[in-house]
């Protein structure tokens, strides 16, 4: 009989759960990563709750509650408040909720306000919303009076920009930047395009012509700086007439060397010669100014034009 008593008492310890010594089960947290509210499941002995050990992904603080993060990576965990440690592209703010006001940026923009981290080429301000183009007209054709200089393009594209600065330590400053044909199709803003053959044939024609043989050719005289870096046999005769201004940059070679700083300028067109490895350019070397086919490979300078209404 005393046996049957104990194991009653026991029975009924457990049905009731009144044994002195005996834990309650805490209530079950579905936000922590082992489903429970403590690391084992259980309160302290003196009646307080343990606090969660860890959260599960996208939920933090002690009550591992839901990240407030929209559009980025949250910052979830026991000790993180829940914002966004890092935005999507197009999205700002500690939330990730706001939408940028950058306009023409390369690059995420500031998670702080909005505005650009980076201005595409050819634009400036804040929201890199004002073109920063200077435009000198030539016959019918409008052109950027200086090469194209920085590394984003197009929506944003990441461009490389080759600096000869063993040669000149301000070479973007001055001469801008020379691009890899790849990358010179993208640099030119919207509204603005890569000449093409036909156009710089064009350009050629109202102060010239599009022959090497002829030295000096008057478009060589009327297109080139003066009083510049050129070397060259005419320099009392250049007159830069259309105010074009082009520079002696030199290139970028296939064997990753610059080669003629000083005496040509180098521009890339965005025609190929039918279905090969060759591109045209426009090319102002030595007195002569002319449309010849060049290697695709290595590096020119790039003016762009603006498009025709």
């Amino acid at each position: 009989m005393q046996k049957l008593g104990m194991v009653s008492g026991i029975a009924l310890c457990l049905l009731f759960a009144a044994c002195g010594g005996a834990g309650e089960q805490g209530p079950q947290e579905q936000n922590g990563k082992d489903g429970q509210n403590s690391k084992d499941g259980q309160n302290n002995k003196d009646g307080t709750s343990e606090q969660l050990a860890y959260c599960k992904s996208g939920y933090f603080g002690p009550e591992c509650k839901p990240c407030t993060c929209v559009n980025g990576i949250c910052k979830d965990g026991i000790q993180e408040d829940g914002t966004c440690s890092k935005c999507t592209a197009n999205y700002w703010g500690p939330n990730c909720d706001k939408t940028p006001t950058c306009v023409n940026g390369g690059g995420i923009p500031k998670q702080e306000d909005g505005t650009c981290s980076h201005c595409q080429a050819g634009f400036s301000g804040k929201n890199c919303d004002t073109l920063a183009l200077e435009t000198v007209t030539i016959g019918d054709q409008i052109w950027s009076a200086k090469n194209m200089a920085g590394t984003f393009g197009r929506e944003g594209a990441s461009l490389t920009c080759y600096a000869n600065t063993d040669a000149d330590t301000d070479f973007v400053e001055k001469y801008g930047c020379i691009y890899s044909l790849e990358d010179a199709l993208k640099v030119c803003p919207a509204g603005w395009h890569l000449p093409s053959k036909a156009e710089f044939e064009s350009l050629l024609s109202v102060v010239g012509t599009n022959d090497n043989n002829e030295k000096p050719n008057p478009a060589f005289l009327a297109l080139v700086a003066k009083d510049s870096e050129w070397i060259h046999d005419y320099q009392d005769l250049v007159t830069n007439s259309t105010a074009f201004g082009a520079l002696p940059a030199g290139l970028w070679g296939t064997d990753d060397v610059f080669h003629n700083f000083g005496y040509g300028a180098y521009f890339w067109s965005a025609t190929e010669q039918g279905d090969t490895y060759y591109m045209y350019s426009l090319v102002l070397v030595s007195g002569g100014a002319f449309v010849p086919v060049t290697n695709r490979g290595g590096g020119f300078s790039v003016r762009c034009l603006k498009d025709s209404l």
